[in-house]
Parts: C-alpha cells; structure tokens; sequence
C-alpha cells in the first residue's frame, strides 16, 4: 500500500514538473521572439537541463509504477483498480499532466513555427532529414538537364 501512495504522490509532483515545463516553453517562445540573442542561448541551454531532467524522471515514474504493482498499465487502467482518495488523487495528477503535456506540445509547435519563419526571412531553408542525398555514385543527370556532366566524365 505504501508504494501505491508513493507512486500516486509521485505523479502529483510529475505533474507539477510538466507544468514548470509548460511555463518554460513559453518563456522559450517569448525569448524567440524577442530576437535576443543572449535570452535565446540561455533557453537552449535550459532546455538542454530539462531533457536531461525528464529521461531520469520517466525512469523513476517506470519504476515506481513496477514497485506499486502496476505494471505496464496505462494511467486509466490504473486509475480503474484504486478507489476513493486515491482514485481521486490520481485522476487529478493525470488531468494535470495531460493538459501541461498538451500546453507543452502547443507552445513548442508555436516556436518550431517562430523558428521556420525567422529562416525563411533571412533566405535560408529548413533542412528535410528525410530528404534525398543531391549525389550518389550511381546518379545521373536528369532527362532534358543540358548543363557539364562533371560526375558523367571519365577522367
């Protein structure tokens, strides 16, 4: 029963730290469009703590969840063995934590949107990682290119 109280006060204090999350996105928002620099270096390497933060986080939430005797449960499983005060307590950290989760996603897609902006007004493109490589051994010049054949020549 003890760990069962462990793990529910843990995700109260889960939920706590999401929505600090939460509020560190939008500072990262505001920093980016502020265009301060200095304000914008500092919030990377915030946000690098933060990530660092979260792996450990997510660990100890894992096994606290295995001590308890829960599992792999998702938290509405959980939430559907426990009565009462815990049953209550617990619903209440995981609606906390979805909507900081959710504020999370919004305020970090809104700076991912700063971010392409800002790159496109000074020219430059956003890297596709899925894109095709623009040379391989193998390659050739498209139909109709009539440009030098640079990688055709046999030297």
């Amino acid at each position: 029963m003890e760990e069962r109280e462990r793990y529910i006060r843990f995700m109260a204090g889960y939920a706590g730290y999401f929505e600090g999350l939460a509020e560190g996105e939008k500072d990262k928002l505001d920093a980016l469009l502020s265009h301060d620099l200095q304000r914008m270096e500092r919030s990377i390497a915030q946000q690098q703590a933060v990530e660092k933060k979260m792996e450990q986080l997510e660990e100890l939430r894992e096994s606290l969840q295995q001590a308890a005797g829960f599992g792999n449960m998702t938290g509405q499983q959980i939430i559907a063995l426990l009565n009462g005060a815990e049953k209550n307590e617990l619903e209440q950290a995981y609606k906390r934590l979805s909507d900081a989760v959710a504020s999370v996603k919004f305020y970090n897609q809104k700076s991912m949107d700063v971010c392409k902006q800002n790159l496109q007004l000074i020219g430059s493109e956003v890297v596709d990682p899925a894109a095709p490589p623009t040379y391989s051994p193998t390659q050739r010049a498209s139909e109709g290119y009539t440009g030098a054949k640079l990688f055709d020549k046999k030297i």
